[in-house]
């Protein structure tokens, strides 16, 4: 059977660019006829994001045309189109983002729009996961979303709470069952300066919405605050934690100990590193993947058992810091990760001078599979070139260094990634056992 080859596959190391050309062919094939539409529109609707790109009077960004505009499908569901409403029950995913940018030379052509699209959630029944990003909140919103009986992921991302009290948040929280909830309230360049006065208002209502999640992120230190002061009335059930704010990190590493499933932790903050208290990986004794700014190194002791480490930020100013921070220091042990990401001039130093940066001399990570580099001040990617236009000197110039003393044996691929997640992939050519670029065409995993 043909489609067996063309269904989408559930792969976590597929490419965002693989994904996209997938669901375009998928678009492309859906139209050969009705069969192939019937058969193939259902896995094009398990994912729907819903955002105003039609309201750009044609003048729309690359990362827009490549979204498709789902108002006709809202629309049918309304009318109550029966094909319409049989495809709402195959979606899965839902994201409903960037209205905060739209064009307001007709402010109630985009609110329609975005009603439109609103009034559509009563009839996605079998959604378990939804992403509201840059937008007004609305209470109407919030209240089709407490009625999703299927829902485990909810993402709040830098939205506006203009209209939002604190009792639609907790009618909101009262009927929730939650595995992941993240809340987002400030954009990369915020610093973690005190929370807004409707942000103050609001936020602590979602506290009861935390109690039963496995995965839980935040920017809020006020949110993890409250979570803290009540940790002992609630069950320690957090696996993954993404906290980007902090304030205080003594009380916050004395309630990461007390999370014994806690098995993947993301760190980040714009705060001066005098703040910082050592974090103990010892007592973390389930932690398997960890994200936090390089500079973060210094403050680590004990042992422990990580698969994953990753060297990244979203605070421009925490690289320049972590260069200077992450050499001649102590680093944890490095040598069983099977994942390492890291910025490019920390790659670079580490290439140049291993014993300053990996604690030893020789040292061989030797089961690493995954390598991925990232943007910082001094390597700058931009989406829209090629490798060669693009930096491509400077990522062949690492990777000679890098793999000069065959220090990675098992190493699968190198990613060079840039601020929009947008990545190139560099591999080791059967023939010649050179490392080369992928070309995009020909990429598929990782």
């Amino acid at each position: 059977m043909i489609f067996n080859h063309v269904k989408p596959r559930n792969d976590c190391y597929e490419s965002k660019k693989t994904i996209l050309k997938r669901t375009n062919d998928l678009r492309n094939m859906s139209l050969v006829c009705r069969y192939f539409c019937a058969e193939i529109l259902p896995w094009l609707f398990e994912s729907v994001v819903f955002h105003p790109g039609g309201l750009y009077n044609g003048v729309t960004t690359r990362a827009e045309k490549d979204v498709m505009s789902y108002i006709p499908f809202c629309r049918s569901i309304k009318q109550d189109e029966k094909f319409a409403r049989s495809l709402a029950l195959q979606v899965k995913q839902c994201s409903i983002r960037d209205w905060s940018d739209a064009p307001n030379t007709n402010t109630a052509m985009v609110k329609a729009f975005l009603n439109t699209h609103i009034d559509s959630l009563p009839h996605l029944t079998n959604l378990t996961t939804i992403t509201l990003s840059r937008m007004p909140l609305a209470p109407q919103l919030l209240a089709h979303i407490r009625r999703l009986l299927h829902l485990t992921s909810f993402t709040i991302d830098r939205c506006d709470f203009a209209e939002i009290s604190p009792k639609h948040v907790q009618k909101l929280a009262a009927k929730s069952k939650l595995k992941s909830f993240r809340l987002w309230v400030r954009s990369k360049d915020d610093s973690d300066d005190e929370d807004d006065e409707v942000h103050a208002l609001v936020v602590k209502e979602f506290l009861p919405l935390i109690v039963n999640l496995s995965e839980f992120g935040t920017d809020s230190w006020l949110l993890m605050q409250a979570l803290i002061s009540c940790h002992d009335t609630l069950p320690p059930l957090l696996e993954t934690l993404e906290i980007l704010s902090i304030r205080d990190t003594k009380v916050l590493c004395e309630y990461l100990y007390k999370l014994p499933a806690l098995t993947s932790l993301t760190m980040d903050s714009a705060l001066s590193t005098s703040v910082y208290s050592n974090i103990s990986l010892s007592r973390l004794t389930s932690l398997r993947h960890l994200t936090c700014p390089p500079h973060f190194v210094s403050h680590f002791s004990g042992s422990h058992e990580l698969a994953s480490l990753s060297f990244s930020t979203r605070r421009p100013d925490n690289s320049w810091v972590a260069i200077h921070n992450a050499a001649g220091v102590s680093w944890p042990r490095v040598d069983q990760l099977l994942a390492f990401c890291l910025p490019y001039t920390l790659a670079l130093g580490i290439g140049l001078d291993p014993t300053s940066f990996l604690d030893g001399t020789g040292i061989v990570l030797d089961r690493l599979r995954k390598l991925t580099i990232i943007s910082d001040e001094c390597f700058i990617l931009n989406s829209g070139g090629t490798p060669d236009q693009n930096g491509g000197a400077a990522m062949s110039k690492l990777v000679q260094i890098l793999m000069k003393e065959a220090r990675f044996p098992s190493l699968e691929c190198i990613l060079f990634r840039d601020d929009d997640n947008k990545e190139w992939t560099w591999r080791e050519d059967s023939s010649s056992g050179k490392w080369k670029p992928v070309p995009e065409e020909d990429e598929d995993v990782y």
